[in-house]
């Protein structure tokens, strides 16, 4: 080829830069409007506060990251460094750009957020509370290793958490299959997936996961699902799990329930679970001082309550 024929193509592949340039900075321009209005309009800053929006961006870019190392091990040949990382780029955009992925994060930052506010406002530890040292010192040797695993599974989510870290292994098992198929479609160029993906799903277990330990243990001890629902004293990973077992909501969508402007959904919740108003209005003093428990909410039996929430379901 010319010179001139190198010039040309060149400055094609230029234009064709900036078209895509252009493009994306179409997308962030008309995303812009909507997102601020609904950040100007929504005066509940827990939900989107700027820890949450970190804590959420930091366990995408660990997700990713973990993808990209078991790759980059796995790979035969040898590839730019750059194509790495703009294979972690395009994981990470994968995964904030699907709504059950980016719900389930947003929810473990709100649970995060919750727990450590009890912690500072009363001293309720992250780890082990009041609830979690009955289950320990059980003397039923059963509930008691359950109580262990529990522990052990609800120390180490602290700590990731801390680092703003997610494990492949803590995923559910929905969002770990949709991971295998960001893996097959993003990563087939440079690893043979199919080499990859049996040895990922062999490796995990959902079993082991923190919320089925959590729910082991209330499953395992008859009246632990009420003393659970009492959130200062069970702790709570303790108290959406139970909920979520009471209620029929899905434990991510209650996460979100805690924040201030979700008192509604939770307080339906709540009366799932055969709670009575002046049980409601305690949780909702711990949680939310100045808020009350929604009118109407008295008057509604558990079934209707039910009824209610399945009509609004935010996971249909």
């Amino acid at each position: 080829m010319s010179d001139n024929g190198q010039s040309g193509a060149s400055a094609l592949s230029m234009e064709d830069d900036l078209h895509a340039s252009l493009a994306r900075g179409n997308v962030t321009l008309a995303s812009a409007t909507p997102i601020l209005q609904h950040l100007l309009e929504n005066h509940d800053r827990t939900m989107f506060s700027d820890e949450i929006i970190a804590r959420i961006g930091g366990m995408v870019m660990h997700v990713a990251r973990q993808i990209h190392d078991l790759l980059e091990a796995n790979s035969e040949k040898e590839f730019d460094g750059s194509q790495f990382v703009d294979l972690s780029k395009a994981f990470a955009s994968a995964i904030s750009g699907n709504s059950e992925f980016l719900t389930h994060l947003h929810a473990l930052a709100i649970e995060t957020q919750m727990t450590e506010r009890l912690s500072e406002r009363s001293g309720l530890d992250p780890v082990l509370s009041p609830l979690l040292q009955d289950f320990v010192a059980s003397g039923e040797e059963e509930v008691a290793t359950a109580a262990m695993r529990a522990l052990a599974a609800q120390a180490r989510f602290v700590q990731h958490q801390r680092r703003m870290e997610l494990p492949l292994s803590e995923l559910p098992e929905p969002l770990f299959d949709l991971l295998l198929r960001y893996l097959d479609e993003l990563g087939g160029q440079f690893v043979d997936t199919n080499k990859i993906a049996p040895s990922l799903r062999a490796h995990y277990d959902p079993a082991k996961a923190r919320t089925a330990q959590l729910c082991a243990v209330l499953k395992a001890m008859p009246y632990a699902p009420v003393h659970a629902l009492e959130i200062d004293h069970a702790g709570v990973a303790f108290f959406l799990t139970a909920l979520h077992l009471a209620s029929g909501e899905t434990r991510d969508v209650l996460a979100l329930a805690l924040c201030e402007s979700q008192v509604a959904r939770l307080s339906l919740s709540l009366r799932c679970g055969s709670a009575e108003t002046s049980e409601i209005s305690q949780l909702l003093s711990v949680l939310h001082p100045d808020v009350k428990v929604p009118e109407g909410v008295a008057g509604l039996d558990p079934t209707t309550a039910v009824a209610m929430l399945a009509q609004t379901r935010m996971d249909q």
